[in-house]
């Protein structure tokens, strides 16, 4: 069995070559370029090399020169497969570097068949290799040939024109200018042959452009070369490149990228605007473009020849050449330079398609959002650091639900414009767009980083149902209301990687479109967990509006004449059916749904309420303190919550428990925020003190009244001499602030008499009391 290397720079090639290769019994290898072939070529010693001609990093003259050279290959049958070059020139080419047998694109498959066969069917010995610096300039030459051939009629007018003049001076100024011309032909003839070099070895469009004027300024004669392209956005030209002679007779070089909003020329808006070329050889006589006429002789240029870059009847730009001396584009030169712009257009068209190419690879046309194959390489990136940092992480995927019926109904273009609306209400929920995918044609794709706890995941399905099911979409003039069904996986729960995590949580998408839940959990254990939480979710927001929340009070005591001194506020819900739950169970819940806004205000009002039923019964009511999350300080009404509470106490009487955590959020803006808390009359208590990592230069600006050490530092305070000198360290701290100390969780008699040692103002625990119900405070005050 002969084995065949195809070496070729397109996929679509090899594999055609390939397809057809498949009919014979045949091993086929593949190689990208010449590169990677030579070493593919080193290992197997293949029987046959088929290899195009025109390929980045090593094309396929270089190929064959360098398997000539060695002498374990150098008798390797070789096939040159291309549509690069005229046929006759290719084979001339290839028959210099030793390869007998050239297919033309496109070939027939039975062509191929055959070129195949015969080569691999010659009797006598390969031919042998001569590349010289003939072959190089012959190279040259055909990437070149169009110029070649006028600067060759050039030339022989050039020789025509010497013999028929017979005077000698005038015979000299005739051969002086015609050498000129030739120059500056055989200059742009360079630049031709250095651009079209670019054009093959640079795929940046900045940089090709660059490099082509530098090249053009460097070689051409000219004073300056500038690019401008058409802005797909606005339709108008935009400067892209430039390169211009500073100093005209010392050639001092200088090449520039323009900056945005640089004016671009009057004689490049013609060109535009005219889609052919605009000639001014005598810029000093030109009665148009005044402007452009006065800043082009201040810098020197005389003469300016301004040409659209059109590919496909598309403008793409224009490219403006200018000269120091007036007159000096003719004719032909003109001609030349339309070569030259061409090839620029077609460069430009290629490196266009390119990126349409490229963008078509990594994202979706309609939405503009990352693919499947570009969402689950970024996702990875974000496992990398998920899995360093040890933190969870949520992948999400979303389906619209009826889309089929509304395609069906509308066409087509109906459903990419619901698609486009979806994306857009999508984007607006996602911290980055990047972390947010197109994966099936309906459906979509989410990560969230860096997830506290599975019930965020949950909130953010219910968040995103929410927006889409709220406002109705507009199709074809129709309000429709549309539904999405969800899947969700967890990392590193469900899988470590992108692939896994989504196609999970694509298996969850399909059990729920297949039940009635509106989105579904990889697990079965998380799907009964979120349930579970979200059912006590529904029932506190049930609890807030049927006012099951009750509110009890735990008596603070002065801890050397243990008179109560203050009362603090303990939330308890009154559950209907299990009687009293604990804290613990509900309080993280309303923190993470934010019922703990609404639940907090009733906890003012209630506090309000309860005090002033005290009020009427006693002279002095204790102060009362209540205790604020979070999420109620950021809220912007939450300073008027406390105004209307506080109005119904005596001044100094309502006091607000802020944890040490909540300071170290935005501290500059928390302290305002408690200085107008503080104005109104309310004391601000520091709860949990000792636990958390607040600034100490801080704690002297913000204006509290009272710190309470964290129960943490108090259930072993007897036993435990590092809990005894943190204890010591914050009462002496706050004492020289002139701050009160409670001490939380006093059980022990032993516990009360070394915080008394201690100097401690307060303290509260079941030592004395626990929380207890507004009428029980009655009855403790009465004692």
């Amino acid at each position: 069995m002969a084995t065949i290397l195809i070496v070729d720079d397109h996929s679509s090639n090899r594999k055609l070559v390939k397809a057809v290769l498949d009919y014979e019994t045949y091993r086929v290898l593949e190689a990208a370029d010449g590169a990677e072939g030579l070493a593919k070529a080193r290992i197997e010693h293949p029987d046959l090399v088929i290899t195009d001609i025109l390929m980045p990093t090593m094309d396929g003259f270089e190929f064959v020169r360098q398997l000539r050279a060695d002498a374990s290959l150098a008798q390797t049958r070789v096939i040159f497969y291309t549509a690069t070059y005229l046929e006759s020139e290719a084979r001339q080419l290839a028959k210099a570097c030793g390869v007998s047998h050239l297919i033309l694109k496109p070939a027939e498959p039975k062509e191929i068949l055959n070129t195949v066969h015969a080569a691999l069917h010659l009797n006598e010995p390969a031919p042998l290799c001569n590349l010289t610096a003939a072959f190089d300039r012959e190279h040259l030459r055909l990437m070149t040939n169009k110029l070649s051939h006028k600067v060759d009629d050039l030339e022989e007018t050039n020789l025509q024109l010497t013999q028929e003049i017979g005077q000698r001076k005038r015979a000299e100024l005739a051969f002086q200018k015609s050498q000129e011309r030739l120059e500056r032909l055989s200059s742009i003839r360079e630049v031709s042959s250095d651009i079209n070099s670019a054009i093959v070895r640079i795929r940046n469009r900045d940089e090709l452009l660059q490099e082509a004027a530098r090249v053009a300024v460097e070689h051409g004669q000219f004073s300056m070369v500038a690019i401008s392209l058409v802005d797909s956005a606005s339709a108008q030209l935009a400067p892209a490149a430039c390169a211009e002679v500073e100093t005209l007779y010392g050639r001092s070089l200088n090449t520039s990228s323009p900056t945005r909003g640089e004016a671009v020329h009057e004689i490049a808006q013609a060109a535009l605007a005219r889609r052919e070329p605009v000639l001014c050889n005598d810029i000093e006589s030109e009665e148009r473009m005044e402007a452009w006429k006065k800043q082009t002789l201040a810098r020197g240029h005389r003469a300016a020849v301004a040409l659209p870059l059109i590919a496909t009847n598309n403008v793409m730009g224009v490219v403006e050449f200018y000269a120091s001396k007036p007159g000096f584009f003719n004719e032909k030169e003109i001609g030349l330079l339309k070569d030259l712009a061409a090839d620029l257009s077609i460069a430009l068209q290629y490196i266009s398609n390119e990126e349409k190419i490229n963008y078509l690879a990594y994202y979706d046309n309609l939405t503009g959002l990352p693919n499947r194959a570009l969402f689950c390489d970024r996702v990875n990136q974000l496992l990398h650091a998920a899995r360093e940092d040890k933190i969870r992480a949520g992948m999400i995927v979303l389906d619209v639900e009826r889309f089929n019926i509304i395609n069906d109904t509308f066409g087509r273009h109906a459903g990419d414009a619901l698609l486009k609306q979806v994306t857009e209400r999508l984007t607006g929920k996602v911290k980055n767009t990047d972390w947010l995918a197109s994966v099936t044609r309906s459906s979509f794709a989410a990560y969230l980083p860096s997830i506290k706890d599975d019930g965020e995941i949950a909130h953010f399905l219910e968040d995103v149902m929410r927006e889409i099911a709220g406002v109705p979409f507009l199709v074809e003039g129709e309000e429709m209301r549309m539904t999405l069904k969800g899947g969700a996986s967890i990392y590193p729960l469900d899988g470590e990687d992108a692939e896994k995590l989504l196609s999970n949580a694509e298996t969850a998408l399909q059990r729920a479109k297949s039940s009635a839940d509106r989105y579904l959990f990889f697990t079965a254990q998380m799907n009964a967990r979120m349930a579970e939480k979200l059912s006590l979710e529904n029932r506190l927001q049930r609890a807030i509006q049927n006012d099951e929340f009750v509110l009890y009070y735990q008596p603070i005591i002065d801890a050397h004449t243990k008179q109560i001194t203050r009362l603090e506020g303990l939330l308890r819900w009154n559950h209907p059916e299990k009687g009293l739950v604990p804290p613990a169970a509900f309080i993280p819940i309303l923190e993470e749904s934010g019922l703990i806004v609404d639940a907090g205000k009733w906890v003012l009002q209630r506090a309000a309420a309860d005090y002033q039923s005290w009020a009427r019964r006693l002279a002095q009511p204790p102060r009362v303190s209540v205790n604020i999350s979070p999420l109620q300080l950021k809220q912007k009404g939450f300073a008027l919550s406390v105004a209307e509470a506080a109005a119904q106490f005596r001044t100094g009487a309502l006091e607000l428990e802020i944890t040490e955590s909540v300071l170290m959020e935005d501290m500059e803006q928390t302290i305002e925020k408690l200085q107008k808390l503080n104005e109104l009359g309310v004391d601000i208590v520091i709860d949990d003190f000792g636990t958390g990592y607040s600034s100490l230069s801080y704690l002297a600006k913000l204006p509290v009244s009272t710190l309470k050490i964290d129960r943490s530092f108090i259930y072993d305070l007897e036993k435990n001499p590092k809990n005894l000198s943190i204890v010591t360290a914050i009462i002496s701290l706050a004492h020289s602030l002139n701050l009160k100390v409670v001490a939380e969780g006093v059980e022990t008699e032993q516990q009360l008499q070394l915080l008394q040692l201690l100097k401690c103002d307060e303290i509260q625990g079941y030592l004395f009391s626990p929380a207890v119900p507004p009428a029980d405070v009655e009855k403790f005050l009465a004692d």
